[in-house]
């Protein structure tokens, strides 16, 4: 294989010792690309010899042959990009959305907010999105020499929640007092320089209220005078 040779005449050659996986056996639905595509890792096969089931005395010059590659190989997964994102108080953030432009497949940080990306040396641009957080896009650059350092910093999305109870009106604009009497509703209007039409509605409000309080107050009274008579 090293010389470039088939394994077995008819075969497809080892041109400089290497072959493309997929050319030379394509397979659907194996543990490479389900790595690849749900893990963000890279699985790889490594076809050492033409004789699938070497006798156990070649191992060790099957290792010896390989050693050095197989460390320089490990070596690489130090190549690319990697850091962390986190918010704007340093807090890691886990399982963000992130892809490299111009990539079909994406990845995500881990539980601890860790990611990385094996990538030979240019320029890139990295896009990360998160729920709850402004999406950020940045450009880097990977160097052959060594990684790339890149913490990803994401802003919190402000949303303005609606008011919902007296506390938060209170809060949101100290003028306003809402109270539930059972047979109307009281508004008290404290702004001033309100429009006319604003305070008709809330007087009228007032009065229907207490038009209904005397209502029944007088039926009340009615009723317990009444019983008291008897």
């Amino acid at each position: 294989m090293h010389q470039g040779l088939p394994c077995k005449p008819g075969a497809a050659a080892f041109q400089n010792g290497t072959v493309n996986g997929a050319a030379w056996y394509p397979l659907v639905g194996g543990a490479q690309d389900y790595n690849y595509i749900w893990g963000g890792c890279l699985e790889i096969t490594i076809e050492m010899s033409c004789c699938k089931y070497p006798p156990a005395a070649e191992l060790p010059a099957h290792w010896e042959d390989h050693r050095l590659a197989l460390l320089q190989l490990l070596g690489e997964a130090r190549r690319g990009v990697r850091g962390m994102t986190v918010d704007g108080e340093g807090v890691p953030i886990p399982l963000a959305e992130m892809r490299i432009r111009n990539r079909d497949v994406g990845f995500k940080s881990s539980s601890r907010g860790e990611y990385w990306r094996i990538l030979l040396p240019g320029d890139y641009i990295i896009e990360v999105y998160k729920g709850g957080y402004e999406p950020r896009e940045i450009a880097f650059k990977v160097v052959d020499d060594k990684p790339t350092i890149l913490n990803i910093v994401l802003k919190k999305v402000k949303v303005e929640l609606p008011v919902n109870n007296r506390l938060e009106a209170k809060k949101r604009t100290g003028e306003h007092t809402r109270q539930n009497w059972g047979t109307g509703i009281k508004l008290e209007q404290k702004n001033t320089g309100e429009h006319p039409r604003q305070r008709e509605s809330v007087e009228s409000f007032e009065e229907d209220g207490a038009e209904r309080q005397s209502g029944l107050l007088m039926k009340f009274t009615k009723t317990l005078a009444n019983l008291l008579g008897r």
